[in-house]
């Protein structure tokens, strides 16, 4: 196994819930997030990116995966 950094992004929802979306995934997030589909439910989606609790907004954030 290896593991890389990758860039992130924090988004705040309109119900004040911050989320830590990787930068290639942004523009489906924010498609979700304000154009959503009937077919999709938004938080099955992206529960995995929600964060527990307050952000620092003031640095730049990146986050390290495991890959296979």
């Amino acid at each position: 196994m290896s593991e890389e950094f990758y860039r992130v992004a924090i988004v705040q929802d309109e119900s004040g819930h911050d989320y830590m979306i990787p930068h290639e995934l942004m523009d489906e997030f924010n498609h979700d997030l304000y154009e959503p589909e009937e077919d999709v439910d938004f938080n099955d989606k992206w529960w995995n990116y929600a964060v527990g609790g307050a952000i620092n907004y003031c640095c730049e954030l990146y986050a390290k995966r495991t890959l296979k």
